[in-house]
Formats: structure tokens, C-alpha cells, sequence
């Protein structure tokens, strides 16, 4: 998907600037390009590092209880059975993780980041 979002990136930017005359300094759309592109790269540059983290430590999410299926793998007729049972299971890391603390921390700072960069640009170019 990051993939997808630079090259949109990159071929708004490139149909923005052949309407615009050149010139040797940055302009506030480049400005505000780099901006984006810099967020794509951070976010994509997150996805690898979270994807490369251990998720081990994992637990349900009800409470401490988790669905079980038991499959008597010999018969593989009649033998499916469900039960609740005490214990841990993969699927929802726990709140202690490093995977989770980053990825919450991501869905805090990536919107605040890019809110700070879109009040700070608007204000310094609406004021020029």
C-alpha cells in the first residue's frame, strides 16, 4: 500500500510542477510533498519493523479463557470438539509486547506528526 501511496505521490507532484514555472528554490508544494513522502516512508519503514518483531506474547481476548478446537486427527469423523479452556493463543499480542507498544505508539504518533506538519506548514506559508 506504501507503494501504491508514492507513486500517487509521485505523479501528482510531477503533473503539479509542469504548471508551475521552474525555478532554482524549494516551493511550498515541494515542501509539502517531502512532508508526505516522508510520512509514507516512516509509516512503511514501521510496517517492516512491527512485521520483524516476535508476537509471542499473546493472549485472548476473553480474559484469560480461550476457544479451543480439538480435532481427533484418526477418525477425522465426529471428532471435532469445542471447549474453553485456560491458557494462551496466537492472534492478539498482549498489552506488554514490544510489538504492541509500537504499534499503539504508531496510532498516536503518526496522526499527531502529520497534524503538527500540516498546522506548521499552513501557517508559515498562509502568512508569506
Amino acid at each position: 500500500m506504501e507503494v501504491t501511496l508514492i507513486l500517487a505521490l509521485t505523479a501528482v507532484s510531477l503533473t503539479s510542477n509542469q504548471n508551475i514555472p521552474p525555478v532554482t528554490y524549494a516551493k511550498a508544494i515541494d515542501i509539502w510533498f517531502f512532508g508526505c513522502l516522508f510520512m509514507i516512508v516512516s509509516a512503511f519503514v514501521q510496517t517492516i519493523v512491527t512485521s520483524l518483531l516476535p508476537q509471542d506474547q499473546v493472549e485472548s481476548g476473553i480474559g484469560k479463557y480461550v476457544f479451543a478446537l480439538k480435532v481427533d486427527q484418526e477418525t477425522y469423523s465426529g471428532g471435532i470438539s469445542f471447549k474453553l479452556q485456560k491458557g494462551k493463543q496466537k492472534g492478539n499480542p498482549s498489552k506488554h509486547s514490544i510489538y504492541a507498544r509500537l504499534t499503539k505508539a504508531s496510532r498516536i504518533l503518526f496522526p499527531l506528526t502529520f497534524l503538527v506538519f500540516s498546522i506548521a506548514f499552513f501557517t508559515t506559508f498562509l502568512v508569506l
